[in-house]
């Protein structure tokens, strides 16, 4: 994930992109988003977080179908 895709989705979800950026780095992003509610981010940011992750898999999905 790019550092500019990191910013724009910790301004999406209310989240701190440095932060973020250092969990991804950290965690990867697979495991950043398995594991978002230990790293300390508010209810609120995790569950925005979340949702835009499936959107992600989703679009990903439909993506790998055409």
């Amino acid at each position: 994930m790019d550092t500019n895709t990191i910013k724009e989705m910790a301004q999406i979800c209310g989240a701190d992109p440095e932060k973020m950026k250092q969990d991804i780095e950290k965690y990867g992003v697979r495991g950043f988003f398995a594991s978002i509610e230990l790293l300390g981010y508010p209810e609120s940011t995790a569950k925005k977080m979340k949702m835009v992750h499936d959107i992600l898999r989703s679009a990903e999905v439909m993506e790998d179908e055409v």
